[in-house]
C-alpha cells in the first residue's frame, strides 16, 4: 500500500510541476504585429517592435513594408498560452516609440496581447493609436467593397 501511495504522489508531483512550469508554453504560435505608418515619416532606420516577447530590445526587431502600403509588419513565434506587452517604434531606440492608451493598450502606454493556441494575425493599428484604417468602398458593386 505504501509503494502506491509514493507512486501517486510522485504522478501527482510530476503533474503539477509540468503544469506549473507551463508544459503547454512549450509550443509555439505564428504572432503576426502590424503597424499602419502612412502617416509619419518613417525613420531611415526603420520601424521595430519591442516587448516582454523579445526582452524589450528596441533595435533587434525590425518589420518591413515590401509592398510599399504605410503597413509595417513581422512575424515572430511566441510561446503559446502567454502574455505580453509590446509596443511600436519609429526607428530603433527609445524615444521613438508610441505610447498607447485605450482598448488596445495595457494602461501603462504599452499595448496587449493574450495569446492561445492558435496562429494569429493582428490588425494594422495606426502607429501610437488604437485605431485602425479600413480600406474599402462603401459602393457594393465595388471590387473593394467593405460595408464599413
Amino acid at each position: 500500500m505504501e509503494i502506491f501511495i509514493v507512486k501517486r504522489n510522485l504522478y501527482i508531483l510530476l503533474f503539477t510541476t509540468f503544469y506549473l512550469l507551463g508544459f503547454t508554453g512549450l509550443s509555439q504560435v505564428s504572432v503576426t504585429f502590424k503597424v499602419d505608418m502612412q502617416y509619419q515619416t518613417i525613420s531611415e532606420n526603420g520601424v521595430h517592435i519591442a516587448g516582454s516577447m523579445q526582452g524589450w530590445d528596441p533595435g533587434s526587431t525590425p518589420l518591413s513594408d515590401d509592398d510599399g502600403n504605410g503597413i509595417w509588419e513581422v512575424t515572430l513565434s511566441i510561446a503559446e498560452y502567454t502574455s505580453h506587452e509590446y509596443k511600436f517604434i519609429n526607428g530603433n531606440n527609445w524615444g521613438n516609440d508610441e505610447s498607447v492608451y485605450g482598448d488596445c493598450g495595457a494602461g501603462n502606454g504599452n499595448r496587449f496581447l493574450n495569446l492561445e493556441n492558435q496562429n494569429i494575425v493582428l490588425p494594422a493599428y495606426v502607429f501610437n493609436s488604437c485605431d485602425v484604417t479600413i480600406y474599402g468602398c462603401t459602393n457594393p458593386d465595388a471590387s473593394n467593397y467593405d460595408s464599413s
